[in-house]
């Protein structure tokens, strides 16, 4: 059995070892150039009801955009706050083409 000290030593080695190993895969990941990682979103609409935020998202996703809303958890200040519909750039005029169409304001 290895001294106390020794043991130490060599589990702290092993954590060294692994923890730079991440970092490498980390910064390798990091410089990988991707069209996925280049993505811009833009804002379709902003409307003040959640609701009708989520109703918007579910239209724009059963016509195969994908989109996120952005600031429906605003807590006590629900309708005072816009809500944002966002969708990739590519996406942005067929969004507000369908937003228009089903949900016109």
């Amino acid at each position: 059995m290895l001294p106390k000290t020794d043991h130490f030593s060599a589990q702290l080695s092993r954590d060294v070892r692994f923890r730079s190993e991440k970092l490498m895969k980390v910064n390798a990941m990091k410089n990988i150039k991707s069209e996925s990682l280049d993505i811009r979103l833009v804002t379709v609409c902003t409307v003040f009801n959640p609701v009708i935020a989520e109703l918007i998202k579910n239209t724009l996703l059963d016509h195969e955009i994908e989109c996120e809303i952005n600031g429906e958890l605003q807590a006590g200040f629900t309708g005072t706050l816009g809500i944002d519909v966002v969708v990739r750039e590519t996406d942005a005029k067929e969004a507000r083409e369908i937003v228009q169409i089903h949900h016109p304001q």
